[in-house]
């Protein structure tokens, strides 16, 4: 693999373990923080440095402005509660608002593109298209 690619990959894994670690948090830790959730699948799962430092920065800004980016969600949702979203869809929209919101390193696009490509693996059939559309007008509406 090219040197300039890994990076990206790095960052790609790291979205992926961010919306693990979040689907541990609302599944398993419900009284705790996203954080308490990351302590926990690091001390007993293996996230490789690189990785972990993305994943870190995602959740930290997620644990930091999950109201303002719920409310966001929430907004971008036709007939539908976020309480409603299923965990994993809601754990991916989530975590690709914070890089659409907050990181200013990683263009929306991505973020969105990635995101589907999450939902696609880990969701259901409807969950790409459904996150696509929630992420597209969180984007749009960021302006």
């Amino acid at each position: 693999m090219k040197r300039a690619a890994r990076p990206f990959l790095d960052r790609t894994r790291a979205r992926a373990w961010a919306v693990q670690v979040h689907y541990h948090w609302e599944t398993a830790l419900p009284r705790g923080t996203v954080l308490d959730a990351l302590a926990e699948v690091a001390a007993t799962r293996h996230i490789s440095p690189a990785r972990l430092s993305y994943v870190v920065e995602l959740l930290e800004l997620l644990h930091l402005r999950l109201e303002e980016i719920d409310a966001r969600i929430s907004g971008n949702l036709e007939n539908w509660k976020l309480s409603r979203i299923s965990r994993i869809d809601r754990a991916i929209i989530r975590i690709a608002s914070v890089e659409i919101l907050y990181v200013d390193d990683v263009h929306a696009k991505v973020a969105i593109q990635e995101a589907v490509r999450i939902a696609d693996s880990y969701g259901g059939g409807d969950s790409p298209g459904f996150v696509n559309g929630v992420l597209d007008g969180i984007y749009r509406r960021s302006g």
